[in-house]
């Protein structure tokens, strides 16, 4: 993280900001996933 922070030398804020938003949208997919195959099932 602070070698990204390095070398685009972006604010550490945004750079704190990216992975959690990539965390957030990977949990939206798995949670869509999941009700997909639970519906599936039934």
């Amino acid at each position: 993280m602070l070698a990204i922070y390095y070398i685009f030398n972006v604010e550490l804020q945004t750079a704190l900001l990216i992975p959690s938003g990539a965390a957030i949208v990977v949990y939206i997919i798995g949670s869509a996933a999941g009700i997909k195959l639970l519906a599936f099932a039934a």
